[in-house]
């Protein structure tokens, strides 16, 4: 559980974490935040989905196929009730040779341009 002033040093930290590089970091905050900062809520659940649950859910082909696939959805739900929730654990990707690298994300609520 994220409040809402907390929101941008929150995902900094765990982009951060999970590795993304300076780039990566800088286009998911310009896509991300704005949007989630555009809820009214005071706060926000903010989960993560790895590399093999995203492949699970939604199966990736490449061709070539990468040396590394890394691949990371973010999951949101902006609320005024405040509830606990354990801290997720963050691990950083791994890369090395020809690597391709995911990012994305969706919300409880619909948001719109």
């Amino acid at each position: 559980m994220v409040e809402r002033d907390d929101l941008e040093g929150f995902l900094n930290d765990a982009l951060d974490q999970m590795g993304f590089l300076a780039h990566e970091k800088t286009d998911f905050m310009e896509f991300w935040l704005s949007r989630m900062l555009d809820n009214t809520q005071h706060y926000f659940f903010v989960s993560f989905v790895g590399t093999e649950d995203m492949n699970a859910i939604a199966p990736l082909s490449i061709t070539p196929q990468p040396d590394t696939l890394a691949r990371v959805f973010m999951f949101y739900h902006p609320t005024d009730t405040a509830f606990y929730v354990e801290p997720q654990v963050l691990n950083p990707v791994s890369r090395y040779g020809f690597n391709v690298f995911e990012w994305g994300g969706t919300s409880s609520i619909p948001w719109h341009e």
